[in-house]
């Protein structure tokens, strides 16, 4: 527990942690190759919304807690799940610290031992969230900070390094999230420009929306 509570910032932190309600943040993204703006709100336990637009595109991705859906630029609306669903509950997970708070969200942990990578060491832990595929954190050992996480998606490897913590509310965030994934070119890579917690949301942007209906007279 004193590894997690160093990694967002020490007691007072945790504290906030407990009470936290909800978690806003925006910024720019780098998704395939398509760059554009990206807002996501949490709020606690186990509802989630993302939403991602460009010139191009624009996905908007939730989870209620019961049903994960996704709206595409063209209104339509389709239900997750598979990978894709246990994407957005692992997103659930770690957004919302359940790992920090044990009976938040289902998932485990499990303290495995300290890594040296070459002139730095990790203390790495386990994660699991909701019985999915492991999730593995690198904790730094002179910071407390988590710098790297490696997890499977659809049997692919991914690689998430975590940088530009900042304190929000007292709680260190990381600003800047990037994945590769092996044997992919190229990565996403996320910016915040502004996060903030404890915002009033209303529950229902949640929910699934209603299928679009084209209009052909």
């Amino acid at each position: 527990d004193s590894l997690f509570i160093a990694s967002i910032g020490g007691p007072a932190a945790y504290d906030s942690v407990l009470d936290l309600t909800s978690i806003f943040y925006r910024g720019t993204a780098l998704l395939g190759g398509i760059e554009g703006e990206i807002r996501v709100w949490v709020m606690l336990p186990d509802n989630y919304l993302l939403e991602f637009k460009s010139p191009a595109i624009s996905i908007t991705r939730g989870f209620d807690g019961r049903i994960a859906w996704e709206k595409d630029q063209n209104g339509r609306v389709f239900e997750l799940s598979g990978f894709e669903r246990e994407l957005i509950e692992k997103s659930v997970y770690f957004e919302s610290f359940s790992y920090l708070v044990p009976g938040r969200n289902k998932g485990s942990r499990e303290y495995l031992g300290v890594e040296n990578v070459g002139d730095r060491t990790y203390h790495v832990v386990r994660l699991v969230p909701s019985e999915q595929d492991t999730s593995l954190s690198f904790f730094d050992d002179s910071t407390g900070l988590c710098e790297v996480t490696q997890s499977l998606l659809d049997h692919e490897l991914v690689t998430t390094t975590l940088a530009d913590y900042r304190s929000v509310s007292g709680i260190l965030m990381p600003f800047l999230i990037r994945d590769t994934i092996d044997g992919m070119p190229g990565s996403s890579l996320v910016l915040l420009e502004q996060a903030d917690i404890n915002l009033t949301i209303d529950p229902i942007i949640f929910g699934k929306p209603e299928q679009a209906l084209r209009d052909f007279r």
